[in-house]
């Protein structure tokens, strides 16, 4: 947009197309406890539309570090402004000659350029200065000169609703910055309007140098702006900054020549949810080989997402830290904490199984009952090696016994030890042997012992 300072270029102005666009509201995403956002190096992109002079503008990415430009592709309309909605992520723009007819509102495809209609700006006679959303995805514009009035427009179907008239006319430049306040780019000063009204609430102290284009803030609240070197489609521009409260102007760097028009793109960074969890280990191991500790992570901004947990896993039996990373499409990222707790529900494993009488070497057929009574207790666990017992007297794993059925006892009792081995004699009552294993866990499983009916 160019800053009218002579009343020969206001009239140029009100005979050439309108102006462009610059603002667009941020939509800062809520604070979650255990939510720490990372770098915010990918929060924003800047796009600009060249314009000046009539000529059919085409599309740039904006470095915002040094203000050199990357074509995209062309609009197909002469551009005047361009806005990204907070709400949808849609690109618009205005467009069209006043001299020829009445502006158009259009859409913007960010990554070919190409613009598409959706309809002729009409009921306010004139240009407009500059176009802006509000972070609630309203569009406002600056009719200029035509009532010299704030305006806001349906992005649906490009109708015009009155908000009222501003002083000064000869306007540059519309933004709302990331608060919600509105800032219009007035006769070479910095303004601030009142967005019900229309009407001009305070005045900044004029611009160091001739910004004469469209402005946008980017995503740290920062107001950014194109400075005139140059007429015409190929006049030079220099990519600024402007300070909000008196006024001045930074440069950044030589831009596209012919710019006439800013927009950011505000990536929001994904919001990390995390939560505790407790898992049981796997089957046959004392480890869970993965347990997510998601809680619902999301893209403000509608976009997808990518999750990374370090440590991956697996987890063993305990208490491990973990860190989620939430990525988005556009590289910005999120992360939270989380205790990933694997517990052991698994019960051991234990078997009775009939052994070797000592003094014949003879195993008993399986279809037969161990009538010598001699038994093997085999058992094993996923974690801890087990404690082993028949009645209160603790067995090693792999111990042959023996065990003899008493009519009329109760329980179990030691008789003694048999032989070099020393194999335990155990008589037990009245009904059959029950061996148990319990893990460090406290898990417990059991089985019998069938016991051979006392010697007739």
């Amino acid at each position: 947009m160019a800053i009218l300072v002579s009343r020969e270029a206001h009239m140029k102005r009100r005979r050439t197309l309108g102006n462009f666009l610059g603002g667009l509201a941020a939509v800062v995403a809520s604070a979650f406890t255990l939510i720490f956002p990372l770098a915010a190096s990918a929060g924003s992109t800047l796009y600009g539309a060249t314009g000046s002079g009539g000529v059919l503008s085409v599309l740039y990415t904006i470095d915002k570090a040094t203000g050199a430009g990357t074509a995209i592709g062309p609009i197909g309309f002469n551009v005047s402004g361009i806005a990204f909605d907070p709400t949808t992520g849609i690109l618009y723009g205005l467009s069209g000659n006043r001299e020829a007819g009445a502006p158009e509102l259009i859409t913007i495809n960010p990554t070919t350029g190409a613009g598409t209609l959706v309809g002729t700006v009409t009921a306010i006679p004139g240009g407009y200065a500059d176009i802006t959303f509000d972070a609630a995805g309203q569009l406002y514009g600056f009719n200029e000169p035509g009532c010299d009035c704030l305006v806001r427009i349906d992005k649906a179907t490009a109708a015009v609703t009155f908000v009222g008239p501003t002083t000064p006319s000869a306007t540059s430049g519309l933004a709302f910055s990331n608060a919600g306040t509105l800032y219009l780019d007035g006769v070479g000063s910095l303004r601030i309007l009142d967005p019900v009204t229309g009407a001009v609430t305070s005045t900044i102290s004029p611009f160091s140098r001739p910004v004469a284009m469209g402005m946008d803030f980017d995503e740290n609240d920062i107001l950014y702006g194109l400075e005139r070197l140059g007429n015409g489609p190929s006049g030079p521009r220099n990519l600024v900054t402007i300070n909000t409260a008196n006024g001045a102007v930074t440069t950044i760097g030589a831009t596209v020549p012919g710019l006439d028009a800013l927009a950011f793109e505000k990536n929001q960074p994904p919001v990390a949810l995390c939560r505790n969890v407790t898992v049981s280990t796997d089957l046959g191991v004392c480890s869970a080989a993965s347990a997510s500790v998601d809680n619902g992570s999301s893209d403000p901004d509608g976009g997808p997402i990518t999750l990374a947990q370090t440590p991956a896993g697996p987890y063993f039996l305990g208490s491990t830290p973990v860190t989620l990373t939430v990525t988005d499409d556009k590289g910005a990222s999120a992360s939270c904490e989380a205790i990933v707790t694997v517990v052991d529900t698994a019960k051991p494993v234990v078997a009775c199984v009939p052994s070797v009488n000592p003094s014949g070497k003879n195993v008993p057929k399986a279809n037969n009952t161990n009538e010598d009574g001699f038994y093997m207790v085999l058992t094993s666990d996923n974690c801890t090696p087990p404690v082993i017992k028949i009645g209160s007297f603790t067995l090693a794993g792999g111990e042959t016994i023996k065990i003899t059925q008493t009519p009329g006892m109760s329980g179990v009792r030691l008789v003694g030890t048999m032989g070099q081995p020393a194999i335990k004699h155990f008589q037990v009552g009245p009904d059959d042997a029950v061996i148990t294993a319990t893990d460090g866990a406290g898990n417990q499983a059991s089985v019998t012992c069938l016991v051979p009916p006392p010697p007739k």
